[in-house]
């Protein structure tokens, strides 16, 4: 088994990128820095269970573009540092066959 995750996980450059993809969705700057903490805690406090359901629930409502535009974003923050380790790819590859 790997190391817990933690929010220390999270490299400066990939809440960089979060941080710009929430001003291209269009949120104010104190908005978008309040749901990049929001999102780095709350990854930490909940489990496999947790994210088995809001990804059932998001393919459920959201629309083909909604979930391709979702993995963009998640690509872009898991490549913000240059890498996408095993970790991350993984997850990306989850995610998208999920989607």
């Amino acid at each position: 088994l790997g190391e817990p995750w933690s929010p220390q996980a999270v490299s400066q450059a990939e809440k960089d990128e979060m941080t710009r993809i929430g001003g291209v969705a269009g949120l104010d700057a104190d908005a978008t820095r309040l749901v990049v903490e929001l999102a780095i805690m709350h990854a930490g406090e909940f489990g496999a269970t947790e994210d088995y359901l809001v990804t059932r629930e998001f393919v459920r409502i959201s629309t083909d573009q909604q979930r391709l535009d979702l993995l963009r974003c998640c690509y872009l923050v898991g490549s913000a540092d240059g890498t996408i380790n095993a970790e991350e790819s993984g997850t990306l590859a989850q995610i998208a066959d999920a989607s």
